[in-house]
């Protein structure tokens, strides 16, 4: 059984999705494991077109999301 290998996107929360799925896709990777910084978390519990717009930009680069991690969220007040 192979293993997607993937990338963690938070060292590079200061590009874009584009971007950063341009260079993943570049380097090789599978996949990416989307940060916070990459996807806003509110929005995509609450619309269904935020989050297609999101697969399809995967898409357009060959990659495949399989975990999203929001550890570095802050908490609004």
């Amino acid at each position: 059984m192979s293993r997607p290998v993937t990338l963690f996107t938070i060292q590079w929360g200061d590009l874009s999705l584009e971007e950063i799925c341009r260079l993943g896709k570049e380097m090789g990777y599978e996949g990416l494991e989307l940060s916070a910084a990459h996807l806003n978390m509110k929005k995509a519990a609450e619309d269904p077109a935020y989050v297609q717009e999101v697969k399809d930009t995967l898409k357009k680069y060959g990659l495949n999301c399989w975990a999203i991690s929001n550890h570095l969220a802050i908490k609004n007040k």
